[in-house]
């Protein structure tokens, strides 16, 4: 595995994110993407580090030190981020 994909509805949560932080104070809102960017770098070693969901190949992974998780997909080239979502918004 080697490539790290973006899917759509990802990428909009993190203009959303952009677009929160950045009324707080716009250093932390690169901080924070720049950290979500780089946080699942770690999940092409470890695909299955995240936990499972009903949904096949699919999985959740919170992000160390940050309050944001992951939902995925390990495919065979590589990990695709689907969603975005803050802790807040966790239902379990």
């Amino acid at each position: 595995m080697s490539d790290i994909l973006w899917a759509a509805p990802a990428r909009r949560a993190l203009r959303e994110i952009v677009t929160y932080y950045s009324r707080v104070d716009p250093g932390l809102a690169e901080r924070i993407i720049a950290d979500i960017f780089q946080a699942p770098s770690g999940l092409l070693d470890f695909p299955e580090m995240g936990s499972p969901t009903p949904a096949p190949s699919v999985r959740r992974w919170r992000i160390p030190k940050l309050p944001f998780r992951l939902t995925y997909r390990v495919t065979r080239d590589g990990i695709t981020i689907l969603q975005v979502h803050h802790t807040a918004q966790d239902r379990a």
